[in-house]
Parts: structure tokens; sequence; C-alpha cells
């Protein structure tokens, strides 16, 4: 692939990144839809993993990682760079972690204009309910006319060693709640795993210890995923779907409905195009 000045951003969509071939080409379509829908110049950039990809598993356009495409020679000094970070939530360690990356480029190309985009949530942004929308939306897809009870729904997030991460899982939940409190008859946040250890009991509770709690036997649950973009975890045979299956083996009441990922809704898909028209 090769750059030119253009007469805009450069954006770099840039998510954590994955060995999985699907994860990949999720984030080569939402950047492909993103530049649809602005006009702008919109290239998918991992953090890290998904260099190590086979080409002929992505259509045999490869994936690139943010500080190989960052170095790229083709990329003039001239043009302006804007990172657009493709995760829930301003969280320390990413936050950290494009920071470093940032860093490391500029000390080889000092020249480089870098800027980075804000994330889909932040503290004092003024759209904080962007995520619990689009996850509404997602529960309601599962929402079943015939269901003569009203479903638990449980948002699950990976779980992360930072209360930061938590706090904004618990928040979309609280939303959530007052969003369908009509619709269902309970949001439970929970995390895929955690830590151990007492200092990361704000973590808890666990996906695994939440779908064996009595109340949710003989109703409707639904486990909306807390994920943008599917991999080792929220994809196809990944860890939510392990740990479903194992609860659903030990519990036999246990009627479970699990939500499509967040990544390509429509309600996020526009929040990000929002961010690149901001700087154009």
């Amino acid at each position: 692939m090769k750059f030119s000045e253009g007469e805009g951003p450069l954006f770099l969509l840039t998510d954590n990144g994955s060995i999985r071939s699907a994860s990949a080409l999720a984030l080569q379509s939402a950047a492909r839809d993103l530049a649809e829908r602005t006009g702008c110049t919109v290239e998918a950039a991992s953090l890290a993993h998904s260099d190590r990809i086979p080409p002929e598993e992505l259509n045999h356009r490869p994936a690139r990682i943010l500080k190989q495409t960052l170095l790229d020679p083709s990329i003039p000094d001239s043009r302006s760079i804007v990172i657009l970070p493709f995760f829930l939530g301003n969280r320390g360690a990413i936050v950290l972690m494009v920071e470093k990356v940032v860093a490391e480029i500029l000390a080889e190309r000092p020249g480089l204009s870098i800027r980075i985009a804000p994330f889909l949530f932040e503290e004092d942004g003024e759209n904080q309910d962007v995520l619990a929308r689009a996850v509404a939306e997602r529960v309601r897809e599962q929402i079943s006319p015939e269901d003569s009870q009203k479903a638990n729904v449980v948002l699950v997030d990976h779980g992360s060693p930072r209360p930061v991460a938590a706090q904004v899982r618990n928040f979309v939940a609280g939303q959530l709640q007052a969003m369908l409190k009509k619709e269902v008859r309970s949001v439970i946040p929970a995390s895929m795993e955690r830590r151990e250890g007492k200092q990361y009991a704000f973590t808890d509770p666990l996906l695994e210890e939440v779908l064996r709690r009595p109340v949710l036997q003989g109703r409707p649950t639904i486990i909306a995923l807390f994920f943008l973009l599917p991999g080792r975890h929220a994809g196809e045979s990944g860890d939510v779907a392990e740990i479903r299956e194992a609860a659903e083996a030990d519990c036999p009441e246990l009627h479970v409905k699990t939500t499509a990922l967040l990544g390509d809704h429509p309600i996020l898909r526009e929040a990000l195009a929002e961010i690149i028209r901001s700087f154009v």
C-alpha cells in the first residue's frame, strides 16, 4: 500500500489486534465503511498481532500494525495523521500503549504530525450514551414476543486489572437498565475473566458465576457482548461461547441467547464518522 500527501488527514483505525483473521477482516471492513461515510482516507492499523495473519486469509490484503504503518516511507511528513481508537472506552492501559507507539515513531520521524482522536466513550464526552444505545438495540434483536417472561440481561466485557474498565461497563449497564426498564427484568454487569486477589474484586461478578444463579434459571437470559470485534474471546468458539456452553451443560433450565458484536452497529459507525468529521 502506498500513501500520498492527499488533501486531508490520514485516519488510522486502531484496535488492540488479534491473530484471528475474522478480527482483522472486520477492522478492515470498518475502515472501508468509515471512508465511504466520510469521504476521508481511513486505513486499518492494529496495535499488535494482526501482521502475523497469513495474507491469503485476508483476501491477500495484509493486515498492518500501527507502528509499521507510521514508519511507511510513502507517508510524507506533510501528511496529517489521526489515530482513531477503536476501543469501547478511554482505558488507561490502552491509552499508554497508543501513546508509547506514537512516542517511538516521533523519535524516529520527528517531522510527522500525529494526533489521537477521542475514544468512543470519554468520561467528559458529550455523547456518553452511544455505547448503551448500541447495546440496547442488540438486546432488542434477541427479545422474542413469544417469551412469557422478561429476560435477564448479562452485559459482559473481557475483564481488566484496571478499575476504569469495570467503571465504564457498570456505567453502561446502568444506562442500559434505564433504557430497557420496560422490556427486560434486569441488567447484570459481568466479566469474562479476572485476576486472582481481593484487589481485583472490582471485576466481579464473573460470567460463569452469574449464569449459574438460580434467578436466571427457567427464564430467558441474554448475554450482551460488550466487545467490538470477533476474536479469541468473543468470536466463534471463543471464550464467552465456551463459558456459556459449560453453564448450559450444568444448568438444564438455563435458556441463553447471545447478542451480536458491537463493532459493525450503525450507531457506533456513525459515532466514529462524526469523530472523523470533527478533524476535517
